[in-house]
């Protein structure tokens, strides 16, 4: 038996689907080769649809989409979508903050639905959007603040955006008054729709209630049990100490299980962050890292077979929310088999905790020879699999290939 031990990195990692966050102007053409070289992995979007209250979505718009959507994928990116009818500059009343009614709404996302699902590997996930300023759920021009109306805008969302893909909703009380909750391990990672809607807060820490975010104390002892099965991002927006300070803010990013936050906004709050910027880097979403593991040193050719038992900490604020395989590859210079770990659900691996895999596996088609053997945590999605940057790295010294995307446990694995 190969006992191994591993060394945490207290290095920042660039995962995909968390962390922080750039907005980016998809329809604009922007560069977003940039991203990545600055530290982000996803991008956040919104989606213009001012000119489109009273008619249907053009087929140039859809279009255009695509195209932006693809050259997120050219970047090795992930982008957050939300779709508005306005984005004023600041709270104000008039047509510069008018919504669309439900009618429209429920026509839009279905026009929509052809372009998220046929780019739904490079879209982490769909804010609600649409009703009201900013399209955040609260003053809508078109009567559109009730429950009833919610739960119809809410339907045609789902309807549109890939059941793979999480829909989140700017308050908690909104989740609560149709779907109830908050989720448990029994309900999370379901079909029902309760667990497809996540979280978003766009005035984390201004005010001891972020600025109407939570209608009572309920709402965030809510949020807090509902986040740790379902993803929470957003953003800062105002400065409000000492809440926005460090010591609140790591506590509240931990409770409610951030992951991923504005890059770009509130650039004041962000700033008081200094000295705690290095962990908030590293915890948002997961941080995933090996402990140590145990497994055979050698099998024989006639019958290869790999017993494993590992553990791993996630040290994040949060867990992976999208479905995400986990494979053990075995390679050397002349062949690779990758070995699907059946019922290992890597969103299964609680923020604060660790996780325990016992599993043997049979290595077929392997010839004689020394082998690596690694860990692999590729995206779902068959398009990206093959792309190295879409891949889980693991927050461990020494464990990384960044040329094949997997976390190496050994070199040293002999098939005879």
């Amino acid at each position: 038996v190969l006992s191994l031990s591993f060394v945490g990195s207290s290095d920042a990692i660039l995962n995909p689907e968390r962390g922080f966050f750039s907005w980016v102007d998809l329809l604009a053409g922007e560069d977003l080769t940039t991203l990545r070289p600055k530290g982000y992995t996803l991008g956040f979007a919104v989606i213009r649809l001012d000119d489109y209250r009273s008619t249907a979505l053009p087929a140039s718009l859809l279009n255009d989409l695509s195209t932006a959507l693809g050259r997120v994928r050219a970047a090795h990116l992930k982008v957050i979508l939300r779709f508005a009818y306005n984005y004023p500059g600041s709270q104000v009343n008039g047509s510069a903050t008018q919504d669309a009614p439900v009618s429209m709404i429920v026509q839009h996302a279905g026009q929509l639905q052809p372009v998220l699902a046929a780019n739904v590997d490079v879209i982490a996930a769909v804010q609600a959007g649409f009703i009201g300023q900013w399209a955040e759920w609260h003053d809508s021009s078109s009567g559109l603040d009730n429950a009833a109306s919610r739960l119809q805008v809410m339907n045609a969302v789902l309807a549109a955006v890939p059941t793979s893909r999480y829909v989140l909703i700017r308050y908690p009380y909104e989740k609560r008054e149709n779907w109830q909750g908050p989720l448990t391990a029994a309900t999370a990672f379901g079909s029902m729709d309760a667990a497809r809607i996540g979280h978003h807060n766009d005035c984390f820490l201004a005010g001891d209630d972020d600025t109407g975010t939570y209608h009572s104390d309920d709402d965030k002892a809510y949020l807090a049990a509902d986040t740790f099965y379902v993803p929470l991002g957003g953003e800062t927006c105002a400065v409000a100490t000492p809440r926005t300070l460090c010591p609140t803010a790591t506590a509240e990013l931990q409770k409610y299980h951030w992951a991923f936050l504005n890059a770009d906004f509130d650039l004041d709050v962000l700033a008081s962050w200094k000295p705690c910027i290095a962990e908030v880097t590293n915890r948002l979403g997961y941080r995933l890292s090996i402990v140590d593991a145990e497994m055979n040193l050698s099998t024989s050719v006639a019958s290869p077979a790999l017993t494993l038992n590992m553990h791993l900490r996630n040290d994040g604020y949060a867990r992976l929310y999208n479905e995400r395989p986990v494979y053990l590859s075995v390679m050397n210079a002349g062949a690779r088999k990758d070995y699907l770990l059946k019922g290992v659900d890597p969103r299964r691996w609680d923020p604060g905790a660790t996780a325990t895999v016992n599993l043997t596996i049979n290595l077929t088609d392997l010839a004689a020879g020394t082998y690596t053997v690694a860990l692999w945590l590729p995206d779902a999605a068959a398009s990206l699999q093959s792309i190295p940057d879409y891949a889980v790295q693991l927050a461990n010294i020494g464990v990384w290939d960044a040329a094949s995307g997997t976390n190496v446990l050994t070199r040293q694995f002999v098939v005879q």
